[in-house]
């Protein structure tokens, strides 16, 4: 989704325990995601996201990596449906379930067109876990 167009985006992380990646807690999450922008470019993807939590969990670095599908409508082709994601999101906890923070995303083809223009974005992030 092209980084100069407003867009709308949300997750679906699994805070269920897929296994656990090191000791402290920190584990290795599912996640699903979908962005739209105002030119009608839409991505949803899927995959797996390794939240660190350190300073007793206020802070979280959450590096990610994905793979879906790009429909650009007007915006930016990204050179075929099939793309790759690969983020990083760094959020401090401002309430026990709220979070804010910058993420920085990465979206290419990988390649396997012929033209693989991609698009990297940082953005501005909230996060709201419900209890369950």
């Amino acid at each position: 989704v092209c980084a100069d167009q407003p867009f709308f985006a949300t997750a679906t992380p699994s805070r269920s325990s897929v296994f656990i990646v090191s000791g402290g807690g920190n584990t290795l999450s599912a996640f699903v995601f979908l962005m739209v922008n105002a030119k009608g470019a839409i991505m949803g993807w899927g995959g797996v996201a390794a939240p660190f939590r350190f300073a007793d969990d206020r802070w979280e670095v959450e590096p990610s990596i994905g793979a879906g599908a790009y429909s650009h409508g007007n915006s930016k082709h990204l050179g075929g449906p099939f793309a790759f994601h690969l983020g990083l999101n760094v959020s401090y906890g401002v309430r026990d379930h709220s979070r804010v923070g910058l993420a920085f995303m990465h979206i290419s083809n990988s390649g396997l067109y012929e033209k693989n223009p991609s698009v990297n974005s940082v953005l501005v992030t909230w996060s709201w876990r419900f209890r369950g």
